[in-house]
């Protein structure tokens, strides 16, 4: 497991998450957040 320093805010209905952009793993987690997004039906 590893661990991301981030902040997650709300605004006008939408959720985002903020990123560390000097931790090594980051690319990791958006690479597996975008698999994640494809896999969703809209």
């Amino acid at each position: 497991m590893f661990e991301i320093a981030a902040k997650i805010s709300r605004h006008a209905r939408a959720v985002t998450v903020h990123l560390a952009a000097k931790a090594p793993e980051t690319e990791l987690l958006i690479t597996a957040l975008n698999r994640l997004a494809a896999l969703s039906p809209q």
